[in-house]
């Protein structure tokens, strides 16, 4: 049986850390029109939304805070 794990150390080829942002980055990349949010509240409004809607939101956010002053390591 061959040894498919030796020699392989982590490099681009074959390993990418893949941080919070760079998985909702990717995911809006390659599913835009797949569903990411399903919220089903029983007293008010249910909410779906893609991967790029949920992207687009969190973008939005970021400017927000950006707008008040808030950069990066704040806390």
């Amino acid at each position: 049986m061959t040894d498919f794990h030796t020699g392989l150390g982590k490099n681009a080829a074959n390993y990418q850390p893949l941080t919070p942002i760079d998985f909702i980055i990717r995911s809006a990349q390659v599913y835009p029109d797949k569903t990411a949010i399903i919220y089903d509240d029983l007293e008010h409004n249910d909410l779906t939304q893609t991967w790029q809607q949920t992207y687009d939101r969190c973008r939005q956010l970021a400017d927000g805070l950006r707008k008040l002053g808030i950069d990066k390591n704040d806390t």
